[in-house]
């Protein structure tokens, strides 16, 4: 979450650039039940939020691959969403490495203005539609639906505060509502909801597996722990504040996994940002390898 913040900083510097142009939205995303008579997934993959530590998710699926371990069902949030819809849109595990390598801060500075999120009716320093649009183009505008690996991401409504299951229509959009972090990125208009980031109301999205029919779900944590955490400003403490919230948030529903993966990511710098992107990547996979036997345990189920 420190690389939420300091996105935030250097938001509130951009005003002078311009814009990106609105993304035209295509099918809205959206929940679809199963139909009566389908197959369930057997086993889901769950990918949590974490900022610049959703990188590890890339080094999980990686170790996943290479020993022929395929999930049925891919449910993300937040970060944990922009890395499932790659994979579950048919990229290879090494075409997901590549994909995520192009993935900086310019995809996440189309600045909101006028009002830099402090005016009346702007609920955010950042659109998203530059993220919008890198996902877009990297899984060839294809539906969620035609995706040869089943996926959904979980975003927040910004007016009950429930989970919002989104398995169908535009994953661009999907994506951005569930990465849209609380007055950072504005909250996303999903037909008549408007949606925000996942972490608020399911940061390892467990229970959307089940829903979905998973019999084995696979959760990988890595969410921000807050005693790493040492904030020096205002925007820090409200970060940090928030990373408590969620740190709690989670413990009930990974309680509800059938294998936990937590990969050990240690900040040196004390900021993760894209630049330590090759070794979160590797922590995902040290946890991974070290995981085997218990993930061709609940593969094989």
């Amino acid at each position: 979450m420190k690389t939420l913040a300091g996105l935030a900083a250097a938001a509130a510097f951009l005003t002078a650039c311009s814009t990106s142009p609105p993304v035209r939205e295509g099918d809205p995303p959206r929940f679809v039940a199963p139909p009566a008579g389908t197959v369930p997934p057997r086993v889901a993959l769950v990918l949590s939020g974490g900022s610049a530590r959703g990188f590890a998710h890339v080094g999980v699926i990686k170790v996943l691959e290479e020993n022929g371990l395929r999930p049925d069902l891919i449910v993300g949030s937040s970060s944990g969403s922009m890395v499932g819809a790659l994979y579950a849109s048919g990229l290879t595990a090494p075409q997901l490495e590549a994909a995520v390598a192009e993935l900086d801060r310019s995809v996440f500075m189309s600045v909101s203005l006028p009002g830099l999120g402090l005016l009346p009716g702007s609920l955010g320093l950042i659109q998203g539609d530059r993220l919008h649009r890198f996902i877009d183009d990297r899984v060839r505008h294809h539906h969620i639906e035609r995706f040869p690996m089943l996926f959904a991401a979980v975003a927040t409504d910004f007016a009950t505060g429930e989970s919002r299951i989104l398995n169908a229509g535009d994953v661009g959009l999907a994506v951005r509502a569930s990465s849209a972090a609380p007055g950072l990125i504005e909250p996303a208009q999903v037909g008549v909801m408007r949606l925000f980031d996942g972490q608020v109301s399911s940061p390892v999205p467990v229970d959307a597996a089940r829903k979905l029919g998973a019999t084995v779900v696979v959760a990988v944590d890595v969410i921000y722990p807050p005693e790493e955490a040492a904030p020096r400003t205002a925007v820090g403490a409200l970060f940090q504040a928030f990373n408590i919230a969620v740190h709690r948030l989670k413990s009930a529903e990974l309680g509800r996994a059938d294998l936990v993966i937590g990969p050990e990511i240690a900040s040196t710098s004390g900021q993760l940002s894209f630049a330590d992107r090759e070794r979160i990547v590797a922590a995902g996979e040290q946890a991974a390898r070290a995981a085997l036997p218990k993930l061709r345990a609940a593969f094989s189920r």
